[in-house]
């Protein structure tokens, strides 16, 4: 009995688009609390299909990946340098503690109408908890 193989295609870097069976990368939104998640999940993706993926295809896909304007426009300004000169851009811009903090703060603070019920009481707490927990992981990341 013959066996057959297949033979996977590569990705061009005119199309950049995955093969069906390949990983979906996740996109980001352009908020920096998310930046982390996004790009350890890219990464991952990237790494895992590495031998599929030029470094321009691996480029067309991040920029296909930003939801945000600005954070595709820091992309496709990187067209020159490549895919891990743009994941640079994109970590000096949306993942430093110095952008993500402020954010954080802002929430912890934000002023909402409040009554003053318990459940009112529980939500002001509960935000508050989410939020120190983010700025712990945050402290122990950097």
């Amino acid at each position: 009995m013959a066996t057959t193989t297949e033979t996977v295609p590569k990705v061009s870097a005119v199309s950049a688009a995955p093969p069906p069976y390949l990983i979906k990368p996740p996109s980001f939104s352009g908020k920096p609390r998310e930046f982390h998640a996004f790009k350890e999940r890219f990464t991952v993706i990237m790494d895992v299909h590495k031998e599929y993926y030029s470094d321009s295809d691996k480029l067309c896909i991040l920029a296909e990946a930003m939801e945000n304007a600005e954070a595709k426009k820091i992309v496709l300004d990187c067209h020159a340098s490549g895919y891990a000169a743009a994941m640079v851009e994109l970590q000096s811009n949306y993942g430093k503690k110095s952008v993500i903090f402020p954010q954080l703060v802002d929430e912890l603070v934000k002023r909402d109408k409040y009554d003053y019920s318990r459940e009112s009481m529980k939500m002001i707490i509960d935000r508050t908890q989410r939020v120190l927990g983010e700025m712990e992981k945050l402290k122990a990341r950097y």
